[in-house]
């Protein structure tokens, strides 16, 4: 991928994409459903679990960390420096918000820093990192529902590209909360309980698999509880961490990325 910030590509300043740790390409963040900004729910010490707080006044999205992962190229450790530096003048310098532009779309960020490790003979490894404070999650058009036996709300996990993989905290047994009635501690309803589902988002082509990401945007961002079915268990919740999406590999007929979003279960 090409990548460019204010329309100005890295390369100019002597900056080539690499493959991110756990990736074959080099941007990050960019398909992660960003946590839930505000109160998700309400803990009430004599009720099971949590009150969740679902409809669709109550949702609200905080903003998501983007990096691009890259490799500095110089003559020595002094050429390196002064093009550190006139990166480091341009990037302090440039409006913001800006575009960041990249084969996988445009986004509206704000540069958040960087990350470097001198690797020897002028070659610098640098992490820019930049915040997108309202990633667009809209936009997705849904598959159809068909009957399954395992899927979100009528969706199949095959129709929306997801495999299943492991699904941690299904063998949970919650503790009892405590509440204090006037200096008197006694057991009150159970403790919250949340499992985390983690699988395989795939697809035939970059445009296929964040078109899929979005669709699972809607759902797992969307207003209500979602009703689950992974490994035969079925259970309602709702996603108020969102979710990330990593370990991405981009293939000559095919893109996959390793999905995982917390479920804290009604």
């Amino acid at each position: 991928m090409i990548y460019t910030l204010d329309d100005t590509p890295l390369s100019a300043f002597g900056l080539i994409p690499v493959k991110a740790s756990g990736s074959n390409i080099a941007i990050g963040g960019i398909w992660d459903l960003p946590k839930r900004s505000g109160t998700c729910y309400y803990d009430w010490p004599d009720e099971n679990g949590v009150e969740p707080y679902v409809e669709e006044a109550d949702i609200a999205f905080d903003g998501r960390d983007i990096t691009i992962a890259t490799m500095l190229w110089a003559e020595s450790r002094t050429d390196a420096l002064g093009k550190t530096a006139a990166l480091r003048t341009w990037l302090n310098e440039i409006s913001s918000p800006f575009n960041l532009h990249c084969e996988a779309g445009d986004f509206i960020v704000r540069f958040a820093g960087t990350e470097d490790s001198y690797r020897g003979k002028g070659k610098v490894e640098i992490v820019l990192k930049f915040r997108e404070d309202a990633p667009v999650l809209t936009g997705a058009v849904m598959p159809i529902a068909s009957v399954h036996s395992g899927g979100i709300d009528g969706y199949s996990w095959a129709a929306l590209g997801v495999v299943p993989g492991t699904l941690e905290g299904a063998f949970l047994c919650m503790g009892r909360k405590e509440k204090d009635t006037t200096g008197v501690v006694s057991a009150g309803g159970t403790q919250m309980r949340s499992v985390t589902l983690s699988g395989w988002v795939t697809a035939s082509s970059l445009a296929d698999f964040t078109e899929k990401v979005r669709v699972l945007y809607s759902l797992f961002g969307g207003p209500g509880l979602r009703t689950v079915i992974w490994f035969g268990e079925t259970f309602q919740g709702f996603a108020c961490e969102g979710f990330t999406v990593n370990e991405i590999y981009k293939l000559s007929e095919k893109m996959i990325g390793k999905l995982s979003v917390k479920i804290i279960v009604v």
